[in-house]
């Protein structure tokens, strides 16, 4: 009889234990899921970023652009200084007129460019927030899950 009564309650611990194992798969196959979820944003973050660094690229080369355009228009403006007496001051106001109009344009570019980039740098930082985070919940809930293993596999064995 008590030899039976051993065999009923090692077969309910088996059974509590397989039910422990089955709930721990369930909760890791969600945590796997979510982890890919977020591996998928993640991604999506990354391509954003490269795109965005792309843009950014070509920005940067608009702008070195425009300050070659600059450069073009100060020393325009230094020879039409040079030769004052002899030019026609309307074309002095025109060319001042055009410079002032490429400065604020190149000041307005750099503004939007430092937006961006401030914005890219803040949604890197996130994403790599976020990932940190849930690397940590995984290496918590593994480390978890083996406490539970090996807790149950030494009362098994004890």
């Amino acid at each position: 009889m008590c030899l039976h009564l051993t065999v009923v309650v090692q077969q309910e611990e088996v059974s509590a234990l397989q039910e422990k194992v089955t709930s721990l798969e369930r909760e890791r196959d969600s945590l796997e899921d979510d982890l890919d979820d977020r591996e998928a944003e993640i991604d999506d973050l990354k391509q954003e970023i490269e795109q965005l660094e792309t843009d950014n690229k070509a920005k940067d080369s608009e702008i070195q652009n425009y300050k070659g355009n600059l450069d073009s228009v100060n020393e325009e403006i230094k020879m039409l200084r040079s030769k004052k007496n002899e030019s026609d001051s309307e074309k002095l106001r025109e060319a001042k007129s055009d410079f002032d109009k490429r400065a604020k344009d190149y000041d307005a570019m750099v503004d939007k460019l430092t937006k961006e980039v401030s914005a890219l740098q803040g949604n890197l930082s996130a994403a790599n927030q976020k990932n940190k985070d849930l690397e940590e919940k995984v290496k918590s809930s593994m480390q978890v899950r083996v406490y539970h293993v090996l807790g149950l596999h030494e009362k098994t064995y004890s």
